[in-house]
């Protein structure tokens, strides 16, 4: 309507234009009513001009007439714009109001709508050659029509291939979003079997998609999950894979995981890293971009969906073995080992494939890309049942400086995440812990990285329930959220990790607040979970003291029964790690054998485990050995050795920086060691 004149050096009205708009509802009203009283000529004239909308080129309507209908189409719309029905200005015909368009539309009826628009499509597209304007609006035409079976086998192949046009078309004009719309009409017009009959058209379809769709569909689902729609974004990935011919079911079925996951270790028994780095490199262009897309959907399901995550990863391996390597393989491998350990429990086989991807990662040319990947996968769960997991916690400050590196800043955070998250189970020193929360939680906030941000308040809150204080300046001004807030959040995005991460921090505090019946009620939800996250090993430690502690002060069977499977699951994890299980190992049983009024045993057991703990750097959990052991002493009537055990712990707490924990201890020896019993010697 408005533009700027060169020639008139100012801004000039398009006179033509506004007439267009000028019509007033009364008036639209009026002319609808009178449509019927409209000779048959211009009635038909009209609901044809209607199936392309408020206007379409007189060009267009010239094609049309030569051979589409049996009348004359622009004597037609030449009457009707005497009737004032329609106006002609720059080249357009258009209705003078939209009323019109929506009310000629619906003269027509349903069953024939479709019809109408297949014979616009069908007939424009014979002039696609000679007019590259005919081909958009034919296809147009056509993909209104293209789902209601009005399409023979032949017609569906020719506006493929002309869907594929039109997305070039629309490419050059740099109006992606229809590109895309264009692509992927056009793959939904090949038949189920197209990557295998019409195998050229869907490559050069795909690969077109590739070059600027694919981009941007990756970069929307990257986008969805960053604001926490992980399902959203899992689903825009399953969508471009379900073109390219990698098609999975809709439901998880965990039976199908685990035979995928059979199946893959069966494929990688005998593979080594040096054996991957002889595959030829991966060259089909459609696997490449299947390979992206299932990397994706493996780094959303990990935080979403879970148990379907070996579908996607143990595809990538298959694809891997079969048409070559690239860096996406190692993303495959990395997923693969991670599910063998989380899911079907093979630690030994998923710490091997683990460590592939991991020294894969090393020789890489992208090397701190993937590190910034994978570095979260690899090194909390992959790697935490077999090395030292202080080491392990180390590892993340190398996956936070390889992510800022390459400008992966959310990957970057995820991992400085993880290394708070790591500090609060491993016993780090809560002084500097804090700082690295009231750090993070600021970049997080700037970066307005929502889920993550989110995932670490679970942990700040466990430090703040330990340490008395909240560490953050300024705490006004966070989004801070309780764990009910958090638990709403979780379940409205389905990030079942955040619902885990929430769960595990609450059994941590409710654990060192002695309120064992909560941490019970939690673990209900997990003890049969088909697949397990990191900090599992912590969830077993947690429950399996709680509910020994229960079945001693209940009586009941039933809290035995889940002790003693805590401890079976431990003996196993301590043949992989004794560094890390044997002191969790030794406290378990030491409450077993205080349950069985096994004294002397109990005894060596507990003492075992505060070694244990000492010599594996373990504060927190020596701490806690010491407390349980000096409350075991103090309830078989050893009051001084009792005493003296708890203000070790005490002292171990403090040393830690868990001063409210602290507090509440030197509250509960209070009351069991009143002033006046130790004035009289009583106590030491």
């Amino acid at each position: 309507m408005l533009e700027f004149s060169v020639k008139e050096r100012r801004w000039i009205w398009d006179n033509d234009v506004i007439d267009l708009q000028m019509i007033s509802e009364g008036v639209a009203e009026l002319l609808v009513r009178n449509l019927h009283q409209l000779s048959q000529t211009v009635l038909l004239t009209l609901k044809i001009l209607s199936c392309f909308g408020f206007q379409v080129s007189a060009s267009m309507i010239v094609l049309l007439s030569k051979d589409g209908f049996s009348f004359n189409l622009v004597e037609g719309l030449e009457l009707a714009v005497k009737e004032g029905l329609v106006e002609h200005a720059g080249g357009m015909f258009s209705f003078t109001h939209d009323a019109l368009q929506e009310a000629c539309y619906a003269l027509i009826p349903e069953s024939g709508r479709k019809r109408l628009h297949k014979k616009i499509g069908t007939t424009l597209i014979k002039y696609a050659d000679d007019d590259q304007a005919a081909t958009l609006v034919a296809v147009d035409q056509v993909n209104m029509c293209k789902d209601d079976g009005l399409l023979c086998p032949e017609e569906r192949y020719l506006f493929a291939r002309h869907n594929l046009e039109a997305g070039k078309q629309s490419i050059v004009a740099s109006n992606f979003a229809q590109a895309r719309g264009y692509f992927e009409a056009g793959i939904s017009m090949l038949n189920e079997e197209h990557w295998t009959t019409q195998y050229n058209l869907s490559l050069r379809t795909v690969s077109t998609l590739g070059s600027d769709t694919l981009e941007a569909r990756a970069l929307l689902s990257k986008q969805l999950a960053s604001l926490g729609q992980y399902t959203e974004a899992i689903s825009h990935c399953r969508g471009v894979l379900h073109y390219l011919g990698e098609k999975f079911g809709e439901e998880a079925n965990v039976s199908n995981a685990l035979q995928e996951l059979d199946n893959t270790r069966t494929v990688l028994k005998d593979m080594t890293k040096e054996q991957f780095t002889i595959l030829s490199s991966m060259t089909d262009e459609t696997k490449l971009i299947a390979m992206r897309f299932l990397a994706l959907t493996c780094t959303f399901a990990h935080v979403s969906q879970p148990t379907t995550l070996p579908l996607f990863s143990c595809r990538m391996v298959k694809l891997t073995v079969e048409f070559g390597f690239c860096d996406d393989s190692i993303i495959g491998l990395a997923m693969t080992g991670f599910s063998m350990i989380s899911m079907s429990d093979a630690i030994e086989e998923g710490y091997r494939v683990g460590r592939i991807a991991s020294l894969l990662t090393q020789v890489s040319t992208n090397k701190h890309v993937l590190r910034a990947k994978l570095g979260t996968v690899l090194e909390s769960h992959s790697r935490n049942y077999v090395e030292p997991m202080q080491s392990v916690r180390a590892e993340f400050l190398h996956v936070y400086n390889s992510g800022m590196l390459v400008g992966d800043v959310e990957s970057a955070l995820n991992a400085a995440a993880s290394f708070c998250c790591a500090g609060i189970h491993q016993g780090a020193e809560m002084s500097g812990l804090g700082e690295s929360f009231s750090w993070l939680l600021q970049q997080m906030q700037q970066k307005q990285n929502t889920p993550y941000f989110y995932m670490s308040l679970c942990s700040l809150h466990s430090y703040i329930a330990l340490a008395g204080r909240n560490p953050l300046k300024n705490a006004e001004l966070f989004d801070l959220k309780s764990f009910d807030e958090l638990r709403d959040i979780g379940t409205k995005t389905k990030n079942v990790l955040l619902t885990w991460l929430i769960d595990i921090e609450l059994c941590c505090i409710n654990l060192y607040l002695k309120k064992y019946t909560i941490v019970d009620e939690i673990s209900k939800n997990y003890r049969s979970t088909p697949s397990k996250r990191a900090l599992e090993a912590m969830r077993v430690f947690f429950d399996g003291i709680s509910c020994l502690l229960l079945a001693r002060q209940t009586n009941q069977a039933k809290y035995r029964i889940v002790g003693e499977q805590a401890i079976e699951t431990m003996t196993i994890w301590v043949k992989y790690s004794k560094w890390n299980f044997e002191n969790k190992l030794r406290l378990l049983q030491a409450e077993l054998h205080y349950l069985n009024e096994e004294l002397e045993q109990a005894v060596t057991a507990y003492t075992a485990a505060i070694n244990s703990a000492r010599q594996h750097k373990f504060i927190h959990e020596e701490a806690l050995a010491f407390e349980l052991y000096g409350t075991f002493l103090v309830e078989t009537k050893e009051l001084d050795r009792g005493y003296a055990q708890l203000e070790v712990s005490l002292q171990k707490y403090i040393e830690w920086g868990a001063f409210k924990k602290a507090d509440d201890l030197r509250k509960f020896m209070k009351v069991v060691f009143p002033a006046e019993l130790r004035e009289i010697g009583a106590v030491q």
